[in-house]
């Protein structure tokens, strides 16, 4: 019920804001991707692997969100690239930490 309700107010704050909060959105939630992904990938390569729960449901959430954010709004090509290098940018910086 609680995510229900989050998911409501997501749509309903998106539908008010404009399309830069829009777009600022989509790669907070690009970038919750990426770090997430790059929790599973560093807990995979541990000696013995380490749980993968965690962010197995943080990816699921956040690729929830993101096609939320594509599916109600127009975004356009450039602005679908921006929000891609977000997530890699985040992936990539994340993957070369320690």
């Amino acid at each position: 019920m609680h995510k229900f309700v989050a998911v409501l107010i997501l749509l309903i704050s998106m539908t008010a804001c404009g399309n830069k909060k829009q777009v600022a959105a989509a790669k907070g939630n690009s970038v919750a991707y990426a770090k997430a992904r790059c929790t599973c990938e560093k807990q995979k390569k541990k000696t013995p692997p380490g749980d993968l729960a965690r962010c197995t449901d943080d990816m699921a959430r956040a690729t929830r969100y993101l096609k939320i954010n594509f599916e109600f709004n127009n975004f356009s090509d450039a602005q679908r690239r921006e929000i891609d290098k977000a997530g890699d940018d985040a992936f990539t910086k994340c993957m070369a930490e320690p």
